[in-house]
């Protein structure tokens, strides 16, 4: 006795199939596009999309950025005007040296200066240039023309 079913394709299952699966170019489709479906493309290893780079380098750009506006700039700046207040120095203005000695400088040549330490010993050193840490104090001739624009001022102001 057979068993009759309400479906009208009553074939038999082939070897190596299962049954109720259909056979033919339609069938591969849509496992193809149900296997598709269900997994997303992930990009074999060793493989790297376009995109992966640049977001490694990002993050890169944007700490050099910051390291370059909060430490190197403000450091060429401080450079700057350093080297500039050491082309200043003249003869009779007060130093301290990066020993912490303070004296009168008494002749300035090429990376040299010479610097008088002590007046009434007249003890004097010989220093490099770039051993001058600050200018304590204008020169003479600054202090007198500091004077006369102070004297000008009064006059005008009485």
């Amino acid at each position: 006795m057979e068993e009759i079913s309400g479906s009208s394709s009553s074939q038999e299952a082939a070897p190596g199939q299962k049954a109720g699966e259909v056979q033919g170019p339609r069938a591969e489709e849509k496992l193809q596009t149900a296997t598709s479906a269900q997994q997303p493309k992930v990009p074999a290893t060793g493989e790297r999309t376009p995109g992966s780079i640049l977001g490694l380098i990002w993050p890169f750009a944007l700490l050099f950025l910051l390291m370059y506006l909060l430490m190197i700039r403000p450091q060429r700046k401080r450079d700057k005007e350093r080297l500039g207040m050491l082309d200043r120095i003249k003869r009779g203005d007060t130093i301290q040296t990066i020993g912490g000695i303070r004296g009168e400088i008494m002749s300035v040549g090429g990376s040299e200066v010479v610097l008088r330490i002590d007046e009434k010993k007249d003890i004097r050193i010989r220093l490099s240039r770039s051993a001058v840490q600050t200018v304590v104090e204008a020169g003479a001739e600054e202090k007198e023309k500091q004077e006369k624009t102070r004297e000008t001022k009064d006059k005008n102001t009485q």
